[in-house]
């Protein structure tokens, strides 16, 4: 009876989790620690409203929504992306599980209610990514879009609000008014710059184009490299600008100022004419949230009264849905699903619908103070709801290999 012929090339099993985050994804990990860090720091309002927690949460909604949940997504997009795109050494996994342990660190501190720890381990967070990130700089074979001037711009910004917000803390002397008012400013909002930066690189992508400014690969910069980095790093400066004219008491100015940068910028930076590709749901759901941005910061010139309601147009309307969206792109290109770009997914639509509600519902808690509490749990329900049926669709393309 003949043997067996053995198989020449046997089939392997494709690479787990673990293997696949190791391989130079860390937002496979860190994506999913992102959305369960936005639940609990959006779940605290309805514990409160049913008097399950006795402290009033904002403090600790706002660090883990802005130091936890976002801060996971802009990690694990940035640590996933730009190494590849300078033709660096992926970010290995123990950086990746050094960067999700602060993430969840710091969130906990929040949680205990130890502020000043919290947002001391979010500024170690940062300059932990600050040095991951500037090492494969060095080791580059090829240079960022000049866009990303923005980007490490934003997360300077973002830590120098957190360096802010502890000084009069841990060095108790008589700090100017200004401030007080200029850390929380830079904390809660300069990922403005980073989504500025990032977007311009991805928003043609979703329509089948080229960014507008597509330079060679080099490690030298290219002709034409400086000259649009610092076109972006002067509208990093006038949102710069439009910051501390708010903190100095401006607060008609400071927003207006940021709605034309950010608008300006696209307008100069984004392809004038479509591929003819429609865009999808993601493509839709995307013009929406970035949209929302202008228009919060406009609302906030015109009615600085209301500035409450508009600061949450612009978070959850704003940041969190463009947030998802960039995540389910990542999420479907590197699981081997890059055909459903332009397709219509449910699961956005309703995360994009839910998430709209939930605004109404907050901006409902300003407008409506005798129903405040009511409104903050229908808002955090949505936000949750929402959340919860993207994370059950997509998430698990996190844990799938992309066959290319």
């Amino acid at each position: 009876m003949p043997s067996p012929v053995a198989d020449d090339h046997p089939e392997t099993d494709p690479p787990g989790f673990w293997q696949l985050t190791a391989l130079g994804e860390p937002f496979r990990l860190l994506f999913p620690v992102g959305v369960l860090l936005g639940a609990v720091g959006i779940i605290l309002w309805p514990f409160y409203w049913v008097q399950w927690l006795a402290v009033y949460p904002a403090i600790p909604h706002q660090r883990i929504m802005i130091e936890g949940f976002m801060t996971a997504f802009v990690i694990g997009f940035l640590t996933t992306a730009l190494p590849r795109l300078l033709g660096a050494s992926r970010v290995s996994l123990r950086e990746t599980l050094a960067l999700a342990a602060l993430l969840v660190l710091l969130s906990v501190f929040h949680l205990a209610k130890l502020t000043l720890a919290g947002d001391l381990t979010f500024a170690a967070t940062l300059l932990l990514l600050f040095g991951i990130l500037g090492r494969r700089i060095r080791q580059r074979d090829d240079n960022p879009p000049p866009g990303f001037v923005l980007v490490g711009l934003g997360l300077l910004l973002t830590l120098a609000g957190a360096c802010l917000v502890v000084g009069p803390i841990i060095l108790p002397i008589r700090w100017p008014g200004f401030v007080y008012a200029l850390g929380p400013l830079l904390l809660y909002q300069s990922y403005l710059l980073p989504i500025m930066g990032v977007g311009a690189f991805l928003i043609p992508r979703f329509y089948g184009l080229p960014p507008k400014s597509d330079f060679p690969e080099s490690r030298q910069l290219p002709p034409g490299w400086l000259r649009e980095a610092g076109f972006a790093a002067g509208y990093g400066a006038v949102i710069l600008a439009g910051f501390l004219l708010e903190a100095a008491g401006w607060l008609r100015l400071g927003p207006g100022l940021r709605a034309a940068a950010f608008l300006l910028y696209f307008h100069r930076n984004l392809p004038k004419k479509r591929s003819g590709q429609p865009g999808g749901t993601l493509g839709s759901t995307l013009h929406i949230a970035a949209m929302a941005v202008p228009l919060a910061y406009l609302l906030m010139a015109l009615w600085p009264q209301w500035r409450m309601a508009w600061l949450h147009l612009l978070f959850i309307t704003g940041f969190n849905l463009l947030t998802f969206v960039i995540a389910s792109r990542v999420l479907l290109g590197h699981s081997g699903q890059s055909h459903r770009f332009r397709a219509r997914l449910v699961p956005v639509i309703v995360m994009a619908t839910c998430l709209i509600i939930a605004f109404v519902a907050r901006a409902g808690a300003e407008w409506v103070p005798q129903g405040r509490l009511p409104h903050l749990g229908y808002a955090a329900f949505f936000w949750l709801l929402g959340t919860g049926v993207w994370a059950a669709a997509l998430l698990p393309c996190a844990t799938q290999p992309d066959a290319d």
